[in-house]
């Protein structure tokens, strides 16, 4: 027996800090629903009733979906979006119609 740490574990490391358990949980639940195993860390005491009071909540995510997970919750403004095809102008004019 030895007190090394186990390779299949991963290291978790923390893509946000929330002000909330709530907020975490949402949080998490995109990252899941982007295939990202993610979990809450809560070190508060009030954790039950939701409030980060004398604690901290992080969104914690194993080492290799870090990079992946940082794009996705906090996306580069830099990178153009897609088009959707209406310009500015046919905004107006679908307001004006009605």
């Amino acid at each position: 027996m030895t007190n090394l740490p186990d390779k299949a574990t991963p290291n978790w490391m923390v893509v946000a800090t929330p002000f909330s358990v709530n907020e975490a949980a949402i949080i998490v639940g995109r990252l899941k629903h982007l295939g990202v195993p993610a979990m809450i860390q809560n070190d508060s005491t009030l954790s039950s009733l939701g409030i980060a009071l004398n604690g901290i909540v992080r969104v914690v995510v194993p080492e290799k979906y870090y990079d992946f997970s940082m794009a996705a919750l906090y996306p580069d403004e830099d990178i153009p979006l897609l088009e959707d095809g209406l310009d500015e102008d046919d905004w107006d004019d679908e307001d004006d119609e009605e």
